[in-house]
């Protein structure tokens, strides 16, 4: 088909080897690019059948009969340059250029070199058919290709799908920056929330303030080694909830584009192991104890043990030499020794059963305002003329769960202290006043006091204050005492200032708050 040119007596048009492949005869006559004149061939159908170098024909050449005179040259043109469009494997046809100028002013007009810019135009021409084909092909594989992988994308997003939906474990997706995009029902029931409240949110914020810069670590550990990271955190839920999460980085294409996450509820496990924990830490406790109570109490006993031995060798080897005085004095040495060995035994037993949790406990209602009056009119009876002072300032509920023998053991505790180290003369005061959940015991003296550093360790076993070490004792009185208070469900607080005296104070909860 040819193109006329409205400013030239020529015209452009494309030679379809389909339509003239199949004649026969002398029109066309061909030359070769490295030649600058054309050289007519005989048989110009050749070029047809192996068009690769550019080919002439002019009027003259044609034989009538044949349809090729209509197709290639009609009676407006006189000569006509077809030039092959082939990328050397494939034949396209060829670029025609008519025109009805003789063959000197064709080849004036195109200058001194026409068959080398004639190829060059076809070489883009090829070119240009070559990519439009590549193009045509392309998208049709594409289109094929399209179909295939989007009916295997499909099967493997819906088992996916089944897999994420159906799991029992929690699995979120996150994005490179950690926002969550997807999760599963696992994780909406964990959490306590709907299927969408959390997309979009930073996986950090799912766990509680203390443990945010540990997770975001762990993204950080997954993201810069590429392998899994792990680690245990509470969740920012109503209720504690511990969990393990596993964190893996998401790559594609050798680009990190997100992370997936598993989690795990370990609650129950974490539960179990603070109780074993505790445990461990309380019988570590009570061996670390009863390896101090060995230790004190074989010094403690040491000292009356002495001294029965030494009046008893002192017995058996002057006792012809002794009257009856001296007998006795060294028999009551004896005495006296034994019952401190047997009030630190007592006590020593007790302190270890109060420690252990061993101490058998029988509390009932006791109104404390009654209780101590009448256990202070005894106590002044057993132990003569002893100056106690009693304040009870107090509403009518006074009452407290407690084991009247340990609160017996208390206040004899509190009182024997508070006149052990005071003067002779000096008076003691038990204060009583309620609150409107606690009774408040007090038991204060004005003696010599405590020193400062030892205030902290007063309660300890065997410990006893540097001022105190000159009267009889055992260290053994306030750590009995704390634990008795501890039995009852109370706290004990102890306030000296040396020199002036000493305020031991004892709450309790009233059975009405219980």
């Amino acid at each position: 088909m040819l193109e006329h040119c409205s400013t030239c007596d020529s015209a452009v048009g494309f030679v379809n080897l389909a339509a003239i492949g199949a004649g026969d005869g002398s029109i066309i006559a061909r030359g070769t690019h490295h030649e600058v004149s054309l050289v007519t061939h005989s048989t110009p159908l050749n070029w047809v059948r192996n068009p690769l170098e550019i080919g002439h024909i002019y009027r003259g050449q044609i034989d009538d009969s044949y349809v090729l005179t209509d197709t290639l040259l009609n009676e407006d043109w006189e000569h006509l340059w077809v030039i092959p469009l082939a990328d050397g494997s494939h034949d396209f046809g060829g670029l025609s250029v008519a025109t009805s100028a003789n063959e000197g002013e064709f080849q004036h007009d195109l200058g001194d070199e026409p068959t080398h810019l004639l190829d060059h135009f076809a070489v883009q021409g090829t070119m240009g058919i070559l990519h439009t084909l590549l193009e045509q092909l392309n998208w049709q594989q594409v289109a094929t290709f399209d179909k295939g992988t989007q009916a295997e994308l499909m099967s493997s997003n819906n088992r996916f799908r089944l897999a994420l939906e159906n799991s029992s474990n929690v699995i979120l997706f996150l994005n490179e920056d950690g926002i969550i995009q997807q999760y599963n029902a696992p994780f909406s029931r964990l959490m306590q929330c709907d299927i969408n409240d959390y997309i979009g949110q930073p996986f950090w914020e799912i766990v509680h303030d203390q443990d945010m810069d540990v997770l975001r670590e762990a993204m950080q550990d997954a993201h810069d080694s590429g392998s899994q990271s792990q680690v245990m955190v509470q969740l920012n839920t109503e209720e504690q909830q511990n969990v393990d999460i596993t964190i893996a980085a998401i790559v594609e294409l050798k680009a990190h584009v997100g992370f997936v996450c598993t989690m795990q509820d370990v609650t129950e496990r974490v539960k179990i192991e603070n109780q074993l924990r505790t445990q461990l830490a309380h019988e570590q406790e009570v061996n670390h104890l009863r390896s101090q109570f060995v230790s004190m109490a074989s010094h403690q006993f040491r000292t009356p043990l002495a001294i029965i031995q030494a009046a008893a060798e002192s017995f058996v080897d002057y006792h012809d030499k002794m009257n009856h005085d001296h007998r006795v004095q060294r028999l009551e040495r004896i005495k006296q020794q034994i019952e401190r060995m047997t009030v630190l035994l007592d006590n020593v037993l007790v302190l270890s059963d109060l420690e252990s949790h061993q101490t058998l406990f029988n509390p009932m209602p006791i109104d404390v305002n009654k209780w101590l009056t009448r256990f202070l009119r005894k106590y002044q009876i057993d132990h003569g003329r002893v100056d106690i002072l009693y304040q009870a300032t107090t509403d009518d509920d006074a009452t407290i769960w407690a084991d009247e023998e340990v609160l017996r053991r208390i206040l004899r505790q509190l009182i024997a202290n508070a006149f052990k180290f005071s003067e002779d003369d000096g008076q003691v005061r038990v204060i009583l006043q309620t609150t409107q959940s606690e009774v408040i015991v007090q038991v204060a003296d004005n003696g010599v006091g405590i020193p400062q550093e030892d205030i902290d360790r007063v309660f300890e076993s065997f410990y006893r204050s540097s001022n105190a070490l000159p009267l009889p004792g055992n260290g053994l009185g306030l750590a009995i005492l704390k634990e008795d208070v501890r039995l009852l469900g109370g706290d004990v607080a102890l306030e000296s200032t040396l020199g002036e005296g000493t305020t031991v104070t004892c709450r309790f909860t009233k059975s009405s708050a219980l």
